[in-house]
């Protein structure tokens, strides 16, 4: 079995004395079979996995592969006996939450689908299904599989932000009072991470100060790594600020290419 991402063992430190539901499901084609679990604490905490499994095998087999690894993850986790685990075979596939949500239940209600499967119906609908299959539902939750097997949470902007800043934290070491990001730089010293006014100041200073350049959103998103400098919503951030320079936007339309092609003065 080839397993798919890894659990941090930080992570599961404080998650094994809690009451836990298992989901788990398999599948297998012509070519492959697959597997996935998800393991939910009773406060909503959440573990997903999913699994390749690398031989042939039914559809009947592939979900006892499933159970299986649960209970070893969970086992590792250090879940024993003790702790009441409840299974639930299988999880909401998307597919069967739009034909439950589009079912025909009374005749007279308001037609409120109509609009709905004109939009399904259009060429645009049609790419949009085909983004469907990667999604499900688990306990409620709205998840997508990424590629590498992995399944990530859909969350809103204001969870996006709150969990960006908890990642954040958590990968960075402080230094005299002074964080750095754990991930080095070029040179082989850490990042070290700036505040939202700091970033700014260095942003400005290196774009347009004294030895900037006026460089595209790429090259200063480089620079200020190059340079040891780190913040969760940097590429973002550098790409904005070269959008709202006045400079840059007053030469981006002149043609800067020379109008005769050079020469070389050392040669004839």
């Amino acid at each position: 079995m080839k397993y798919l991402g890894g659990m941090g063992e930080a992570l599961l430190a404080d998650l094994v004395d809690s009451t836990w539901t298992l989901k788990f499901d398999g599948s297998s084609t012509s070519n492959s079979s697959g597997a996935g679990i998800v393991l939910i604490r009773e406060d909503g905490e959440t573990i997903a996995k999913s699994f390749k499994l690398d031989f042939s095998c039914s559809n009947n087999a592939s979900e006892y592969e499933a159970y299986i690894t649960g209970l070893a993850i969970a086992h590792e986790m250090g879940i024993k006996h003790h702790v009441d685990v409840t299974i639930d075979k299988r999880s909401m596939p998307i597919t069967d939450l739009l034909r439950e949500k589009f079912k025909e239940q009374n005749l007279d209600a308001e037609d409120w689908r109509t609009p709905i499967k004109a939009k399904l119906m259009s060429p645009e609908g049609v790419a949009d299904l085909k983004v469907l299959k990667d999604y499900v539902l688990i306990a409620g939750d709205l998840y997508r599989r990424l590629p590498g097997g992995v399944l990530a949470r859909c969350v809103n902007l204001q969870e996006a932000a709150k969990k960006l800043t908890e990642v954040h934290e958590r990968s960075c070491e402080f230094r005299d009072g002074v964080a750095y990001y754990s991930e080095k730089r070029f040179h082989g010293d850490p990042l070290r991470c700036l505040s939202l006014a700091e970033s700014q100041t260095v942003m400005k200073e290196a774009h347009s100060g004294e030895c900037g350049e006026h460089q595209g959103k790429k090259r200063l998103y480089q620079l200020l790594l190059t340079l040891g400098y780190y913040w969760p919503t940097m590429k973002k951030d550098t790409a904005d600020f070269v959008k709202s320079c006045h400079t840059c936007q007053l030469q981006a339309n002149l043609i800067h290419t020379h109008p005769t092609s050079l020469q070389n003065m050392a040669t004839p």
